[in-house]
């Protein structure tokens, strides 16, 4: 098991999903409602923008959240 898999496990774990080392849209959408108190209402991730300033997080994850929030994305 790498280090990468051993702390997505361990994120799992932390957020009530099975722990199964895949950091798919289930995980994604556990943090969050971990993160934020609310649940994802969207079946589906709206299309990833470019995001400047966010380098190093997901960009999958930050176009999921600001969607939830209501947070308009560039096209």
């Amino acid at each position: 098991m790498t280090t990468t898999e051993s702390i997505v496990r361990a994120v799992q774990t932390f957020v009530g999903v099975d722990s199964d080392g895949n950091p798919g849209l289930i995980t994604w959408k556990a943090i969050y409602a971990k993160l934020t108190g609310k649940e994802w209402a969207q079946r589906s991730p709206a299309p990833t923008a470019d995001l400047p300033g966010i380098e190093g997080f997901p960009r999958a994850a930050v176009s999921l959240i600001l969607e939830a929030e209501g947070i308009d994305q560039a096209s």
